[in-house]
Protein backbone atom coordinates (compact mmCIF):
# COMPACT_ATOMS: atom_id res chain seq x y z
CA UNK A 1 0.00 0.00 0.00
CA UNK A 2 1.23 3.32 -0.87
CA UNK A 3 0.41 6.46 0.58
CA UNK A 4 1.10 9.81 -0.32
CA UNK A 5 0.17 13.52 0.81
CA UNK A 6 1.28 16.64 0.39
CA UNK A 7 0.88 19.51 3.52
CA UNK A 8 -0.76 22.51 2.68
CA UNK A 9 -1.88 25.59 4.86
CA UNK A 10 -5.55 27.18 4.16
CA UNK A 11 -7.69 29.79 5.28
CA UNK A 12 -11.87 29.01 6.06
CA UNK A 13 -13.64 31.84 5.14
CA UNK A 14 -17.59 31.96 5.15
CA UNK A 15 -19.71 32.43 1.63
CA UNK A 16 -21.64 34.98 3.48
CA UNK A 17 -21.10 37.15 6.34
CA UNK A 18 -23.72 39.32 8.14
CA UNK A 19 -22.85 41.82 10.41
CA UNK A 20 -24.45 42.29 13.94
CA UNK A 21 -25.07 46.20 14.60
CA UNK A 22 -26.90 47.23 17.50
CA UNK A 23 -30.36 48.97 16.53
CA UNK A 24 -30.39 50.43 19.85
CA UNK A 25 -27.71 51.09 22.92
CA UNK A 26 -27.67 50.14 26.27
CA UNK A 27 -25.73 48.28 28.63
CA UNK A 28 -25.23 44.58 28.10
CA UNK A 29 -27.16 42.32 30.88
CA UNK A 30 -26.82 38.68 30.05
CA UNK A 31 -25.22 37.11 26.85
CA UNK A 32 -26.66 33.70 26.54
CA UNK A 33 -24.18 32.26 23.59
CA UNK A 34 -20.38 32.10 23.10
CA UNK A 35 -18.28 33.21 20.15
CA UNK A 36 -18.30 30.06 17.43
CA UNK A 37 -21.83 28.97 18.27
CA UNK A 38 -24.07 27.66 15.50
CA UNK A 39 -27.46 29.29 15.60
CA UNK A 40 -30.71 29.43 13.91
CA UNK A 41 -32.33 32.07 13.56
CA UNK A 42 -34.41 33.94 15.82
CA UNK A 43 -31.96 32.65 18.69
CA UNK A 44 -31.26 34.96 21.56
CA UNK A 45 -27.91 36.11 21.52
CA UNK A 46 -27.42 38.93 23.87
CA UNK A 47 -30.37 41.10 26.25
CA UNK A 48 -29.60 44.99 26.66
CA UNK A 49 -31.08 47.08 28.92
CA UNK A 50 -31.72 51.13 28.50
CA UNK A 51 -33.66 52.65 31.14
CA UNK A 52 -34.56 55.94 28.89
CA UNK A 53 -35.91 53.45 26.55
CA UNK A 54 -38.38 52.12 28.62
CA UNK A 55 -39.19 55.35 30.92
CA UNK A 56 -40.38 55.99 27.09
CA UNK A 57 -42.20 53.69 26.21
CA UNK A 58 -43.89 53.73 29.45
CA UNK A 59 -44.66 57.25 29.46
CA UNK A 60 -46.16 56.64 25.59
CA UNK A 61 -48.29 53.75 27.27
CA UNK A 62 -49.64 56.08 29.84
CA UNK A 63 -50.73 58.74 27.34
CA UNK A 64 -52.42 56.61 24.69
CA UNK A 65 -54.48 55.23 28.11
CA UNK A 66 -54.93 59.04 28.88
CA UNK A 67 -56.71 59.86 25.56
CA UNK A 68 -58.12 56.75 24.92
CA UNK A 69 -60.15 57.51 28.88
CA UNK A 70 -60.41 61.01 26.99
CA UNK A 71 -62.42 59.60 24.34
CA UNK A 72 -64.45 57.22 26.13
CA UNK A 73 -65.37 60.90 28.55
CA UNK A 74 -66.73 62.82 25.37
CA UNK A 75 -68.51 59.09 24.01
CA UNK A 76 -70.11 59.26 27.54
CA UNK A 77 -71.32 62.69 27.49
CA UNK A 78 -72.04 62.97 23.57
CA UNK A 79 -74.43 59.99 24.76
CA UNK A 80 -75.73 62.15 27.99
CA UNK A 81 -76.35 65.09 26.01
CA UNK A 82 -78.21 63.09 23.41
CA UNK A 83 -80.79 61.69 25.82
CA UNK A 84 -81.13 65.00 27.79
CA UNK A 85 -82.19 66.98 24.29
CA UNK A 86 -84.26 64.00 23.37
CA UNK A 87 -85.70 64.30 27.08
CA UNK A 88 -86.33 67.56 26.05
CA UNK A 89 -87.76 67.45 23.21
CA UNK A 90 -90.67 64.62 24.02
CA UNK A 91 -90.94 67.19 26.91
CA UNK A 92 -91.55 70.49 24.84
CA UNK A 93 -93.47 68.66 22.35
CA UNK A 94 -95.85 67.46 24.68
CA UNK A 95 -96.47 70.78 26.16
CA UNK A 96 -97.28 72.46 22.71
CA UNK A 97 -99.38 69.63 21.55
CA UNK A 98 -101.13 69.77 24.81
CA UNK A 99 -101.35 73.73 24.84
CA UNK A 100 -102.19 74.04 21.22
CA UNK A 101 -105.79 71.91 22.08
CA UNK A 102 -106.06 74.26 25.07
CA UNK A 103 -105.69 77.32 22.75
CA UNK A 104 -108.44 75.67 20.25
CA UNK A 105 -110.48 74.84 23.42
CA UNK A 106 -110.10 78.47 24.43
CA UNK A 107 -110.60 80.25 21.03
CA UNK A 108 -114.38 78.42 21.28
CA UNK A 109 -115.52 79.38 24.46
CA UNK A 110 -113.87 83.01 24.55
CA UNK A 111 -116.68 83.21 21.95
CA UNK A 112 -119.09 82.66 24.65
CA UNK A 113 -117.45 84.48 27.46
CA UNK A 114 -116.77 81.58 29.31
CA UNK A 115 -112.74 82.35 29.23
CA UNK A 116 -111.49 85.92 29.57
CA UNK A 117 -109.69 87.36 26.34
CA UNK A 118 -105.96 87.63 29.03
CA UNK A 119 -106.34 83.60 29.84
CA UNK A 120 -106.05 82.90 26.01
CA UNK A 121 -103.52 85.59 25.71
CA UNK A 122 -101.67 83.77 28.33
CA UNK A 123 -101.84 80.47 26.86
CA UNK A 124 -101.14 81.38 23.03
CA UNK A 125 -98.15 83.43 24.73
CA UNK A 126 -96.72 80.58 26.43
CA UNK A 127 -97.33 78.38 23.69
CA UNK A 128 -95.30 80.76 21.58
CA UNK A 129 -92.88 80.40 24.06
CA UNK A 130 -92.47 76.51 23.95
CA UNK A 131 -92.34 76.45 20.00
CA UNK A 132 -89.36 79.16 20.13
CA UNK A 133 -87.75 76.79 22.72
CA UNK A 134 -88.20 73.76 20.21
CA UNK A 135 -86.72 75.36 17.73
CA UNK A 136 -83.84 76.90 20.04
CA UNK A 137 -83.21 73.01 21.51
CA UNK A 138 -83.09 71.98 17.97
CA UNK A 139 -80.11 74.10 16.89
CA UNK A 140 -78.02 73.61 20.33
CA UNK A 141 -78.38 69.41 19.99
CA UNK A 142 -77.20 70.28 16.10
CA UNK A 143 -74.35 72.72 17.10
CA UNK A 144 -73.73 69.85 20.09
CA UNK A 145 -73.45 66.97 17.97
CA UNK A 146 -71.25 68.44 15.50
CA UNK A 147 -68.99 69.89 17.99
CA UNK A 148 -68.35 66.80 19.93
CA UNK A 149 -68.31 64.64 16.73
CA UNK A 150 -65.18 66.92 16.00
CA UNK A 151 -63.43 66.82 18.89
CA UNK A 152 -64.14 62.79 19.30
CA UNK A 153 -62.35 62.62 15.56
CA UNK A 154 -59.57 64.36 16.86
CA UNK A 155 -58.83 63.02 19.59
CA UNK A 156 -59.34 59.56 17.43
CA UNK A 157 -56.70 60.69 15.18
CA UNK A 158 -54.42 61.52 18.44
CA UNK A 159 -54.96 58.17 20.02
CA UNK A 160 -53.89 56.59 16.39
CA UNK A 161 -50.74 58.50 16.21
CA UNK A 162 -49.52 57.83 19.76
CA UNK A 163 -50.33 54.11 19.55
CA UNK A 164 -48.02 54.21 16.53
CA UNK A 165 -45.31 55.80 18.23
CA UNK A 166 -45.82 53.12 21.07
CA UNK A 167 -45.67 49.92 18.88
CA UNK A 168 -42.58 52.40 17.45
CA UNK A 169 -40.98 52.02 21.07
CA UNK A 170 -41.88 48.69 21.94
CA UNK A 171 -40.39 47.23 18.86
CA UNK A 172 -37.09 50.09 19.54
CA UNK A 173 -37.57 47.89 23.09
CA UNK A 174 -38.24 44.53 21.38
CA UNK A 175 -34.48 45.78 19.58
CA UNK A 176 -32.89 45.61 22.88
CA UNK A 177 -33.00 41.65 22.86
CA UNK A 178 -30.22 40.61 20.08
CA UNK A 179 -31.23 37.90 17.78
CA UNK A 180 -29.73 35.84 15.11
CA UNK A 181 -31.33 37.44 11.54
CA UNK A 182 -30.17 34.31 10.24
CA UNK A 183 -28.77 30.62 10.87
CA UNK A 184 -25.13 29.97 10.76
CA UNK A 185 -21.96 30.29 12.87
CA UNK A 186 -21.58 33.35 15.32
CA UNK A 187 -18.10 34.75 15.00
CA UNK A 188 -15.99 37.47 16.09
CA UNK A 189 -18.02 37.93 19.35
CA UNK A 190 -16.14 39.61 22.19
CA UNK A 191 -18.64 41.41 24.62
CA UNK A 192 -19.01 41.15 28.74
CA UNK A 193 -21.89 41.71 31.06
CA UNK A 194 -21.77 45.52 32.22
CA UNK A 195 -19.99 46.63 29.01
CA UNK A 196 -21.89 49.75 27.29
CA UNK A 197 -23.26 49.36 23.82
CA UNK A 198 -23.25 52.66 21.19
CA UNK A 199 -26.44 52.75 19.03
CA UNK A 200 -25.65 51.04 15.69
CA UNK A 201 -22.17 49.47 17.15
CA UNK A 202 -21.06 46.36 15.64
Amino acid sequence: TFEDFIPVRGRVTPAKTLYLDAIEGGRVERILVEDGANLNKGDLIVELSNASLQLSVLGNEARVAEQLNNMRSIELSLEQNRLQHKRNLIDIRYQIKTLTRQLNRESDLMKTGAVSKTQFDDTKDTLEWYQNRLAVTLESQASDQKMQVEQLKFLTETTARLESNLAISRQNLDNMNVKAPVNGKLSGFDIEVGQSIGRGER
